[in-house]
C-alpha cells in the first residue's frame, strides 16, 4: 500500500541520484541541467517538494557531510540545445540548511571529457573520512578532450585525495598513482578497460537523451606503459598531480 506520494517531479527527465536523511529527501534529475529537489517527508501521508535548484551537469551520488550540507559527485555538462555533452567529473557541496532555498556553495570540476571515476557509477568507490574531512576517489585522467571528443592522452591513473570543508570547499591534497601494469602479451591494461566501460555508460546516456551518434574510440595501444614517479621504498603516498602526471595513450 502506498502511504504517500510525490508525483510529476520532473516530467521527461531521469532520476540520477537520491539521498534520504531522517524525514528529508534529496533527489537529482537530469536532461540538460541538474535540478536538485528537497523533499519534506515529515508527514508521510503528504510528502511535499520544498525547494528546487537548477545547475549544469548532474550528480550520480550524494553524501551527507552534516545536517545542513550535502556533497555529491557526478558529471559536468555542456548544453548543446537539444542535448548536453557530459564533461569532466564534478564534485559539489550544497547548503540545504533552508530546505526551501537550497544553494550550491562549492564546485570542483576535475578535467574535461575523457576523465573517468568509478566513484561516479559505484558508491562503494566513494571514500569519505568524516573525522579527517578527506575524500578519496579513483580517477583516470585523459587530457585533450573537448566538445564531443574524448581526451586521448592519459596522464594519471590512481587515487585522488581532497580536503573537504563545507565553508572552504575542496582542496586537492594530491594523488597516489597505480603501479605500472606488467607487460603481458594479449592482455589489456585494466585501467584502460575500466575507462572504456565508463565511456560506454556515458555514451549510452547521451544517446538516450538525444545526442548525436557516438564516435568510435580512437586507436589504443594496450602495450604502452604508463610510467609514474616512485618514492623511496615501497610505500606510496599522496603527491601533487603536477609531480605525478606522465603520458600514455587512452
Amino acid at each position: 500500500m502506498v502511504k504517500g506520494m510525490v508525483d510529476h517531479l520532473a516530467p521527461g527527465e531521469d532520476i540520477r541520484s537520491a539521498r534520504f536523511y531522517g524525514d528529508v529527501g534529496f533527489v537529482v534529475t537530469f536532461k540538460k541541467t541538474d535540478p536538485l529537489y528537497t523533499i519534506d517527508f515529515s508527514e508521510p501521508e503528504a510528502p511535499r517538494v520544498r525547494g528546487e535548484l537548477k545547475i549544469p551537469g548532474f550528480s550520480t551520488y550524494m553524501h551527507m557531510i552534516d545536517e545542513g550540507h550535502v556533497m555529491s559527485i557526478g558529471y559536468d555538462a555542456d548544453d548543446q540545445g537539444d542535448f548536453a555533452w557530459f564533461q569532466g567529473i564534478l564534485l559539489q557541496i550544497f547548503d540545504v540548511t533552508d530546505l526551501d532555498a537550497p544553494t550550491l556553495t562549492h564546485k570542483e570540476v576535475i578535467g574535461t571529457r575523457g576523465y573517468a571515476s568509478d566513484a561516479a557509477t559505484n558508491h562503494l568507490a566513494f571514500n569519505y573520512f568524516t573525522q579527517r574531512g578527506l575524500l578519496g576517489i579513483p580517477m583516470v585522467i585523459c587530457e585533450g578532450g573537448s566538445g564531443g571528443d574524448f581526451g586521448d592522452t592519459m596522464t594519471f591513473s590512481g587515487l585522488l585525495v581532497y580536503k573537504v570543508d563545507p565553508g572552504a570547499g575542496f582542496t586537492s591534497v594530491g594523488g597516489v598513482p597505480h603501479p605500472p601494469a606488467r607487460r603481458e602479451r594479449g592482455r589489456e591494461r585494466p585501467e584502460l578497460r575500466e575507462l572504456v566501460e565508463q565511456r560506454d555508460v556515458v555514451r549510452e546516456a547521451e544517446r538516450l537523451h538525444g545526442g548525436p551518434r557516438p564516435l568510435r574510440l580512437r586507436g589504443r595501444d594496450p602495450g604502452r606503459q604508463h610510467q609514474r614517479p616512485r618514492g623511496a621504498g615501497s610505500r606510496r603516498v599522496a603527491r601533487p598531480l603536477s609531480e605525478l602526471r606522465g603520458a600514455a595513450a587512452c
